[in-house]
């Protein structure tokens, strides 16, 4: 597992090996609800040298977060476990994003549109 893991973190593209991102979403979609305008921000902070374990800061709470790339995609997947929900972030190497929080409650659904840049840009 850690050589697939260490093998996965060497081809993260250079925005996600940053010190952090700060993630900002424009639309949001609630279930099987229209999608609407939204302010929703987040950020991701390495908590380690290794790019190994990161920890996603969202405006209810602080949790840890592992990045990894599947093969061949070009794009990397940081999932994260929080007090009643799932978090999946999807980032692309032009800094699109894609958040989906699954809540246990329900269990419901909410999925976010937006960017992710370099913490300080």
């Amino acid at each position: 597992m850690r050589a697939v893991l260490a093998f996965c973190l060497c081809a993260l593209p250079a925005p996600v090996l940053a010190a952090g991102l700060d993630c900002s979403f424009t639309t949001e979609c609630f279930e099987t609800e229209a999608c609407s305008d939204t302010d929703y921000t987040f950020s991701l902070a390495r908590t380690t040298d290794t790019d190994a374990l990161w920890q996603m800061t969202t405006p209810s709470e602080t949790l840890p977060a592992m990045p990894y790339r599947p093969e061949g995609a070009g794009l990397v997947i940081v999932t994260g476990e929080g007090a009643g929900a799932a978090h999946i972030t999807a980032l692309s190497d032009d800094g699109k994003a894609r958040y989906v929080t699954m809540l246990h409650d329900g269990p419901m659904l909410v999925t976010y549109h937006g960017t992710c840049v370099e913490t300080g840009q």
